[in-house]
């Protein structure tokens, strides 16, 4: 695909930096650019047409796997702490937020 064609120009211009495709951490932002360009290097050596598109979804993809793994990992993590709750007799239960000032002031006092 030339540099000067509307899929190139329409990938380059819109696709690549539309928020919901890229980080928001710069860092992770160059991450990202560098990898669909190594993938896309990598689409080129096989001669695969439309390989900024392909490039674009395999990461994105892997992407979202991985935020994916991340978040479930986290969740994993949170559920296996012990809460202890403050409450009243016949009252709910407190919230978290309720909890953790409880917990100070009892240290403080």
């Amino acid at each position: 695909m030339p540099m000067s064609s509307a899929g190139f120009i329409l990938f380059t211009l819109y696709m690549i930096p539309d928020p919901a495709t890229t980080p928001i951490v710069k860092g992770r932002q160059i991450a990202f650019g560098v990898s669909v360009a190594i993938v896309y290097a990598a689409l080129q050596l096989f001669h695969i047409v439309f390989g900024l598109f392909l490039a674009l979804i395999a990461v994105c993809a892997v992407r979202g796997l991985c935020i994916a793994i991340a978040s479930a990992i986290s969740k994993a993590k949170t559920k296996s702490q012990p809460i202890t709750r403050v409450s009243i007799a016949g009252a709910r239960p407190a919230s978290p937020v309720v909890e953790k000032i409880a917990v100070l002031e009892e240290v403080r006092a």
